[in-house]
């Protein structure tokens, strides 16, 4: 059963990877426009910084969440490469993957759309059934 939690807890690591390397492509393939500029040109008044534009905030929010999801699903696969062969993935990971996991879903149904909803609903799933092995085992 420790290979099964670690095949699903894997599986969700790479996924954090690969939609954090599909995040930036898309970031420089499709959402760095000239049209898209234009359109986020205004500036806000941000503390400490001065008058700093939408496009400028969104570009760096892009660009870190992007790389923020490749770390993160990297930190977990470490995580996983160093478990003994006898271990289950730790239950403090799982939980802090699926709280993760929450928020993409909130965030889907709060700003983005379905997407985030499902994918982070399959991702919970996914990890709840790892956590659910894990906290089996103990």
């Amino acid at each position: 059963m420790n290979r099964l939690a670690k095949i699903l807890y894997g599986l969700n690591s790479i996924t954090f990877v690969l939609i954090g390397v599909v995040h930036l492509i898309v970031h420089y393939q499709e959402l760095i426009t000239p049209e898209i500029e234009a359109m986020l040109h205004q500036t806000i008044p941000l503390e400490g910084q001065g008058d700093v534009s939408v496009w400028q905030l969104w570009q760096g929010f892009s660009f870190t969440m992007g790389v923020f999801m490749i770390f993160y699903g990297l930190s977990h696969l470490l995580i996983l490469r160093r478990l003994d062969k006898a271990a289950y993935p730790p239950i403090t990971a799982s939980i802090m993957m699926i709280l993760v996991l929450l928020i993409i879903v909130y965030a889907g149904l709060q700003f983005f759309g379905n997407m985030q909803v499902y994918g982070g609903a399959w991702g919970i799933a996914v990890q709840s059934l790892c956590l659910g092995l894990s906290w089996l085992a103990k």
